[in-house]
């Protein structure tokens, strides 16, 4: 194995040169991509500092506005909370008499349904009265009808009997002239 190595020796020292070229070129290009990706992280962490550097002064001026605001809002909110509480007996009051109302309209459509059918009951029982009544008064008028019609026959025949008697008694005593 030596023996084929060494006569490959002279050229592989004329490669050399060429190889070492290429190495460096590779080794330049690896310390420029590592050169470059540690300046952008660089640049990330600056810009995520910046960031967390106005977020921490926004939430310090939220905070300051909050310690200015706080006194002044604590009135505001103990009146938001009676406000709420009155609403809510309000809401309760309105709910109480719309019950109310709501029984009261209940109870009087029932009582007028009661009436309604009460008064349907009084009507049908006085139509039955004037059913009644209406038969024994055609009955009455019949019987008035018939009495009269009989009184009517009765007073003829009376008169005629009397006009007979007088024309018999006028022809008794009085003779035809002649």
């Amino acid at each position: 194995m030596t023996a084929v190595w060494l006569p490959a020796l002279p050229q592989a020292v004329n490669e050399l040169p060429a190889q070492l070229d290429r190495l460096v070129l590779v080794q330049t290009v690896m310390a420029g991509a590592t050169v470059a990706v540690a300046l952008m992280a660089l640049a990330v962490a600056l810009g995520a500092l910046l960031a967390i550097r106005r977020v921490t002064r926004t939430i310090a001026s939220m905070d300051r506005a909050i310690q200015r605001l706080s006194p002044r809002a604590e009135p505001i909110l103990d009146k938001a909370a009676k406000i709420a509480g009155d609403l809510g007996e309000i809401s309760g009051t309105i709910r109480r008499d719309f019950d109310d109302v709501h029984e009261t309209i209940d109870r009087a459509s029932k009582q007028l349904r009661a009436a309604a059918m009460a008064a349907e009951e009084r009507v049908r029982d006085f139509g039955l009265v004037l059913q009644v009544v209406q038969e024994e008064a055609e009955e009455l008028l019949l019987d008035t009808a018939a009495t009269a019609r009989g009184l009517h026959t009765t007073a003829a025949a009376l008169r005629d009997a009397k006009r007979e008697r007088l024309e018999q008694r006028r022809g008794a005593g009085s003779r035809p002239r002649g």
